[in-house]
This record gives C-alpha cells, sequence and structure tokens, in this order.
C-alpha cells in the first residue's frame, strides 16, 4: 500500500511538473507577445474584428512568425494541445528545444511528421539521406520536367495501372520495360492473349517474364481492364524512355502508381487530370510547400489568378500574410498602403504595397474572381503559417508554379475543393521526383543502390529533406536533436490532427520561447 501511495505521489508530482511546463512555455509566448505584440487577427476558431495594433519591432521582425503564438494561445486549439499528453511529453523532452532551434528542418518535418518515424530511428541512415539530398536537389528539377508527360499518361489510365501494380506488378514491370513492343496492342487488344503466352508469341521479350505474363493472362478481371483500356498500351510506348527507368525500380513505380492514384481522386475529367498532374511534376516543390496547410493550398488552387497576381509582389504579399493583415488590406488595398507608413512593422514596405495597390492585373483579377478576397480572409491563418517562414514562403509562391496554377485554373479550382487530397498529391509528386532523382544518381554511379534502395523506402521523409538538404545536415549532427525527433515523430504524426498543432510547433516564436525557457524537460523531470 505504501508504495502504491508513494507511486500515486510521484506521478501526481511528475504531472503536475508536465503541466508547469507547458505554463512555462505558454508564459514564456506570452512574453514575447509582450514584446511582439499581435499584428493582425487570431490565427484560430473565433476571430475577433481585424485592427492594427503599433509595435515597436523592427522592418525586418516582418518576417517573424513570433507574433503568432500569442495570438494562438488565444484558441480553442492551443487549450486542447496544452492538455494532449503526446504535446506534455514532447514539451519534457531535454532535446525537444534542440530540435525546434533548427527552423527550416522543423518546419519540413512539421508538414509531414509520420514520414520522418522510421528514419530518424536509424542516424546512420538519416545521416546518409540529409547527404544524399544534397545531391538530389539539383536533379529533382531535371527529373521533374522529364518525368511531367509520363505522369499524366498514368493519370489517364490511374485505374488500370493501379490494378496492375497490385495484382500483377511483375507483369507490369515487363510492359514497362519493353514499352514499344506493347504498343499494337493499342489497336488489337484481342491479340493480347496469344502474346501473353511466351511459347506463342515468338518474342523474346515477352517471353522474359512468361510466369508473370502467364499468370496474368488467368486473371479475367485484369485481362477485361486491360483490353478496355487500350489507351494505356500507346501511353506506355509514348513515354517508353521515362517507363523503362520505373521497370527496374519497384518502390520507384510504386511512388509513380500511387500518384496517379491520387490524382484520379480529385474528380476532373481525364484531360484536366492530365495536365494538372504535368503541372503538378513540373512543380511538386512549390506545391508541396503549399500542401503544409491544406487549406492555404486549396485556397490558392481555387483562386490561382488572384494569387499570381497578388505574390508578384513578393515581399509586398508576404508582409500582409505574415501579419495577419489579410481581411484589412483585403477591403481597400490602396487604402492600407497609404496608412502603411504609420505602422512601424509595414512602414520599409510602404512603397511595395502602394505597387501592389496600384497593379492593374491584380484589379482585374479581383474583379474576375469575386470571392479570391474573401477566400483570402477566411484561410488568413494557414496563408499566415507559411508566410511566417521565408524560405517556406518563397517555395511556395515561386512564379513558375503561380503561372501553372493559374494556367489550368479551371481544374485547379475543382481540384481545390478536395483539399486533402491534393494535398496528398503535391506531397506524393515531390516523393517520386526525390526517388526518380536518386535512381538517376544511383544509375551514373554517384549514389550507391543500398543507399537509393533506402531512400526510396523513406521517399516521402527524403523529399521532404531535399527542401532544405543543409538544415537537415545540421539536424544530423545534432545528437539531442536527433534523439529528440526520434522519440517524438510518432507523438508528432498524432499531434497533427490538431487543428494548428503542428503550425505552432513550426513557428520560429515558438522555438524563441523554448530557448527563453531552456530545458525545460531537465528542470520538470522526477
Amino acid at each position: 500500500m505504501t508504495t502504491n501511495v508513494n507511486d500515486s505521489a510521484r506521478s501526481n508530482r511528475k504531472y503536475m511538473a508536465t503541466g508547469a511546463a507547458v505554463l512555462a512555455i505558454a508564459a514564456g509566448a506570452y512574453g514575447l507577445g509582450r514584446v511582439y505584440p499581435p499584428l493582425g487577427p487570431t490565427a484560430g476558431t473565433v476571430v475577433p474584428a481585424d485592427r492594427y495594433v503599433s509595435s515597436q519591432v523592427g522592418a525586418n521582425d516582418v518576417t517573424l512568425g513570433d507574433t503568432s503564438i500569442p495570438q494562438l494561445m488565444q484558441t480553442d486549439a492551443f487549450e486542447v494541445i496544452s492538455k494532449n499528453p503526446d504535446f506534455r511529453n514532447m514539451v519534457n523532452d531535454p532535446g525537444f528545444a534542440a530540435l525546434l532551434q533548427n527552423g527550416p528542418a522543423m518546419a519540413a518535418v512539421a508538414s509531414n511528421p509520420g514520414a520522418f518515424k522510421n528514419a530518424a530511428a536509424d542516424p546512420k541512415l538519416f545521416a546518409q539521406m540529409a547527404s544524399a539530398a544534397a545531391l538530389t536537389k539539383a536533379r529533382m528539377s531535371e527529373m521533374s520536367s522529364q518525368s511531367a508527360a509520363m505522369y499524366a499518361a498514368m493519370t489517364t489510365h490511374a485505374k488500370t495501372f493501379s490494378l496492375m501494380a497490385d495484382r500483377h506488378p511483375q507483369a507490369l514491370a515487363s510492359m514497362m520495360a519493353n514499352a514499344t513492343a506493347y504498343a499494337r496492342f493499342a489497336k488489337d487488344t484481342q491479340a493480347l492473349d496469344a502474346a501473353l503466352t511466351a511459347r506463342s508469341s515468338g518474342d523474346d521479350r515477352f517471353a522474359a517474364s512468361a510466369t508473370a505474363m502467364q499468370r496474368l493472362s488467368g486473371d479475367a478481371q485484369a485481362m477485361s481492364a486491360l483490353k478496355a483500356d487500350a489507351g494505356m498500351f500507346r501511353a506506355l510506348a509514348d513515354n517508353a524512355a521515362s517507363f523503362k527507368v520505373l521497370s527496374v525500380n519497384a518502390q520507384l513505380m510504386s511512388a509513380a502508381v500511387k500518384q496517379a492514384e491520387l490524382m484520379s481522386r480529385l474528380g476532373l475529367n481525364a484531360t484536366a487530370a492530365a495536365q494538372v498532374a504535368s503541372m503538378m511534376s513540373t512543380n511538386a516543390s512549390s506545391l508541396n510547400a503549399l500542401s503544409t496547410e491544406p487549406k492555404a493550398l486549396a485556397s490558392v488552387a481555387q483562386h490561382a489568378a488572384f494569387y499570381q497576381a497578388l505574390t508578384s509582389h513578393a515581399a509586398a504579399a508576404q508582409a500582409i500574410l505574415a501579419g495577419g493583415y489579410a481581411s484589412r488590406w483585403g477591403s481597400d488595398p490602396a487604402g492600407f498602403a497609404a496608412s502603411a507608413r504609420s505602422i512601424p512593422a509595414l512602414a520599409s514596405q510602404a512603397s511595395a504595397l502602394a505597387a501592389l495597390a496600384n497593379d492593374a492585373n491584380l484589379r482585374a483579377a479581383m474583379k474576375a474572381d469575386a470571392g479570391a478576397v474573401a477566400s483570402l480572409s477566411a484561410n488568413a491563418a494557414a496563408l499566415q503559417s507559411i508566410a511566417s517562414n521565408a524560405s517556406l514562403y518563397n517555395a511556395a509562391f515561386s512564379q513558375r508554379a503561380m503561372a501553372g496554377l493559374a494556367a489550368n485554373a479551371v481544374a485547379m479550382k475543382q481540384a481545390g475543393a478536395r483539399a486533402g487530397d491534393l494535398a496528398m498529391a503535391a506531397k506524393a509528386a515531390l516523393a517520386f521526383n526525390s526517388v526518380a532523382a536518386t535512381a538517376s544518381l544511383a544509375s551514373g554511379g554517384k549514389l550507391s543502390a543500398a543507399a537509393a534502395s533506402q531512400i526510396a523506402l523513406n521517399a516521402q521523409a527524403f523529399a521532404q529533406m531535399s527542401s532544405d538538404p543543409a538544415a537537415f545536415a545540421n539536424l544530423s549532427r545534432n545528437g539531442a536533436a536527433m534523439a529528440s525527433l526520434s522519440t517524438n515523430a510518432g507523438s508528432m504524426a498524432r499531434l497533427a490532427s490538431v487543428n494548428g498543432a503542428m503550425a505552432m510547433l513550426a513557428n520560429p516564436g515558438f522555438a524563441r520561447a523554448m530557448q527563453q525557457m531552456g530545458a525545460v524537460g531537465a528542470r520538470t523531470s522526477d
């Protein structure tokens, strides 16, 4: 009985200490709020009326992120998070503060925390992946352009590719490896039965995979699907070189099929789906950055021309979004620009804001899309989360990506209605490009086949690492931060389901609060 009482008392003390740690973080964040007062609306469920709040922050602090912490504390989300056991465990981890100090890496991890669970558990593998990411980043742009047409083809025939990959992966790999040999079935699908029986085909290219092909020929459902989708064979032949690369890498083929499946969920017709798939492949890095906040991605997708015009004035747009001024700016761009000089945090952007207000393309886009400004305001918190991180903002709103979205405005408006699927498709596109780049490096002798295989098994994590290789290289050399990532990756993945949680963890202001409070876990441990 004494033991139970002592254990209970110890448990209570530890729980109270954990609560104190959370309160300490909140207090630190509140202190930051006193230094960096809110610049705009609360980033939560209940949003008060927009108001200007005078601040003594310098112009450079507008890239900040610090201001959203005291705002987030006012929301229901913060109350839920502060009571979450996963969150409590993290703030009591001495290494967690070290992890937070690597802002770019933390932002990338926060966008897809579940992807890092396996890689973080193996420091040696993580370091190898970080090193390979530096080699891969330059190659990814090249690979994305080469893969665009193939992506479009696979999306058009996603159902057939998915069925084949699931039930007959070896047969599909053989078709990809010998794509030109299958081109004739686009016009004569009835000849497929005989061709798949190696002895009767007389073609060594079919005979090499005779067992897999005979198994396929005995699957009535698969054969019926192939015959009903004759265009798949033409698509294979038209992109023979790209499909040949897929044929020798099972993980790469799986990633490509997954991307096609996700694209097919967006509800687009075949032509639109192919065009959007191609655009997403070419702009995978930007769309992945936007997908860190699915609501922001949906808003941009549904109002592409407006965002293209807005973000063509990059500094002015970032000041508006990062400062939480979306609603006030949207109601009167010219008036907002005129008053900017009286707001210390915006004074340096006054000229840029005036140029933005006078942009004929922006005015035309706002007139043509009556819902654009309302969407901007409704998704201010998600957009602020991206704009508060300079590197994430620059990646998300690259002008090439904005132009690509605007060029497919009708299809993207429809796709944007499925924010979750669109975000997953964007992540899958980047993952495929990263795996394709590593496969290319391995085939050229610049990366070992074993390393390429491990990367393919952790494609989603590697894709995020490729967004900022230097940040992840630094992370791999920080033992405390690595230990915390390994320990807390699962907790972060579960916490991601809580609205606003990952945005808070990725926010530079939260890291600053942790830093000010010091090693909270060390002080509150039993």
